[in-house]
């Protein structure tokens, strides 16, 4: 067992990183452990290489010769922390070495966020690695909230879902409010949720046994604006597909169709803690898409809050119904001003941008240009993808108001549906998150499960305004 481990990092402002496969391990019960970054070896593979006159080993970390970014750090810095936890690594101590301070807390949450496992229903647990000693210091108590969001939205993400139910997350939120001050949720059942008359979102929640849940969070700082932030998270705690039944491949991993609801839940609990000056309002509309004897069906009409009428054509295109009710319910209220919905919408989006970065559509250019801003700072890539007007005519029902989804492009033609329910001039940006939130598998850096992706650079985003 390794009873040591020296963290350094280098070359963080160069333009490379790379890896080579590890092929002369050595393992000396002594050995002292050195992260190190450089620019001499493949971008992606690992080294461990003896050094005799320090009588310790080395991992080499290659960055690639292409410019490294936070996104590519990111991912290396998950590939050395799964070697590293399988060595059993304890810290005793650790040393930094960047050109910035910005870099170095970017390198520390980068390395602490890695160290993430879900070890709550395993007997045996997968062991992480003891950073303790870096957040001693004081001015660390940022990334210690942002770091505890960013594992909040993971561990929820990852609970099974007979134990992550609607109500057992309205329950979650509401303990999680009686904590932080100036933070209140309202909760709503169903009975509540009729009168209001979300037609769509009740109409996706109908089958199932597990009831449906309107949960909405608002953080008011001590300083008063006039502008207030809304955030939607997508809540389907679990995916059927309903009627339009999913294959079991595909249902598999469904747990984390709330992975936008647990994004939210992220980004409320850091910008609560950590004070920021921004209102913020977060709505999350919790329900599952079963299937029964009251499922909804392709050919159904079906009456939005906004007072348009859907057709629908899809039952597992269920999203868009839950997500344009909420976005109806915010954009009503004058006090806010911009609203960014996150969502494990479309397989469109994950066909085309993969695991690499969210699609994102938006009817403000400034908007988006802002939050990509705060998305290449923390990694967390997002890339535009259009609305184009011209697709709306494939909206067009004989029966309804609007058509609920009308095939190729899926990703682009969702977000159209959505603009349809904002009901008063708003900035909005959608959020498609389904390549970058779950991953089924492990992709040689990150290993399966939740991410967490989104919280830091929406925090990112928001301390900007």
């Amino acid at each position: 067992m390794i009873t040591t481990v020296n963290f350094y990092t280098y070359t963080f402002g160069l333009t490379n990183f790379k890896l080579v496969p590890n092929k002369k391990p050595f393992m000396k019960k002594t050995a002292n452990w050195a992260l190190l970054a450089s620019k001499e070896y493949e971008y992606g593979e690992l080294l461990i290489q003896h050094q005799k006159e320090k009588d310790q080993n080395a991992l080499i970390v290659g960055i690639g010769k292409e410019k490294l970014s936070v996104s590519r750090l990111r991912k290396v810095i998950h590939k050395s922390i799964n070697f590293l936890k399988s060595q059993n690594v304890k810290i005793t101590e650790t040393n930094f070495s960047t050109e910035t301070e910005i870099e170095e807390q970017i390198v520390l949450l980068a390395l602490l966020e890695a160290n993430y496992s879900f070890n709550k229903y395993r007997k045996s647990s997968v062991k992480e690695i003891d950073f303790s000693p870096l957040l001693k210091n004081s001015k660390n108590k940022e990334l210690q909230i942002l770091l505890e969001s960013i594992q909040l939205t993971k561990d929820l993400v990852n609970e099974p879902p007979n134990l992550m139910t609607p109500e057992i997350l309205a329950k979650f939120c509401k303990n999680l409010t009686s904590e932080i001050p100036n933070l209140k949720v309202k909760i709503l059942n169903e009975s509540q949720i009729h009168k209001i008359g979300m037609g769509a979102f009740l109409s996706v929640a109908q089958a199932s046994d597990n009831r449906p849940y309107l949960i909405e969070f608002n953080y008011n700082p001590q300083r008063k604006s006039k502008k207030r932030i809304g955030l939607i998270g997508k809540g389907l705690t679990y995916d059927t597909g309903g009627l339009s039944l999913k294959p079991n491949n595909y249902m598999y991993g469904m747990k984390s169709d709330m992975a936008g609801a647990a994004t939210v839940i992220g980004i409320i609990n850091a910008a609560a803690k950590l004070r920021l000056q921004v209102p913020l309002t977060g709505l999350i509309l919790a329900c599952e898409n079963s299937f029964s004897e009251r499922s909804f069906k392709p050919g159904d009409v079906i009456k939005a809050l906004s007072g348009k009428t859907i057709e629908v054509v899809d039952t597992d295109a269920e999203g868009r119904l839950t997500l344009a009710d909420a976005l109806t319910y915010l954009s009503k209220r004058e006090e806010i001003d911009t609203i960014i919905d996150y969502a494990t919408l479309t397989g469109s989006c994950v066909y085309t941008l993969g695991i690499v970065a969210s699609g994102g559509f938006t009817n403000d250019a400034e908007t988006i240009e802002k939050f990509k801003e705060a998305s290449e700072l923390t990694g967390e890539n997002v890339w535009e993808l259009p609305i184009f007007e011209e697709y709306r005519s494939n909206l067009d029902s004989s029966i309804a108001d609007i058509l609920q989804c009308d095939g190729r492009p899926d990703a682009s033609m969702a977000a159209i549906f959505l603009k349809e329910f904002l009901v008063n001039e708003k900035k909005w940006l959608h959020l498609d998150i389904a390549g970058t939130a779950y991953l089924d598998e492990d992709d040689g850096f990150h290993k399966a499960g939740a991410t967490g992706r989104g919280v830091w650079s929406t925090i990112e985003f928001l301390k900007a305004l």
